[in-house]
């Protein structure tokens, strides 16, 4: 487990800059929670990432994730939360 202190302003995404051959995301909304679906590549490349996002987005979110390619899966999560309006910018 690994514990990292980031400084996030309005103008950050939660969803990093995609590559080229990605589609747009799909955002789905599901009561609290957001599902966020990227495809990118084409055949034996396709990769496919479904991200489920809760959360406030004012104190805290979670987001968990689930990546497959070329019949290989793996995923990971993250905990997020508010620690103070220090940062610098």
């Amino acid at each position: 487990m690994r514990s990292n202190d980031v400084c996030i302003s309005e103008r950050d995404s939660i969803i990093g800059p995609q590559a080229a051959d990605c589609a747009e995301p799909s955002v789905t909304r599901a009561g609290d929670q957001t599902i966020v679906t990227i495809e990118c590549g084409a055949g034996d490349r396709r990769v496919v990432e479904s991200l489920l996002f809760t959360g406030d987005f004012k104190s805290w979110y979670r987001a968990q994730s689930k990546i497959s390619s070329g019949g290989k899966r793996s995923g990971f999560s993250i905990d997020a939360k508010f620690l103070g309006s220090g940062c610098s910018p």
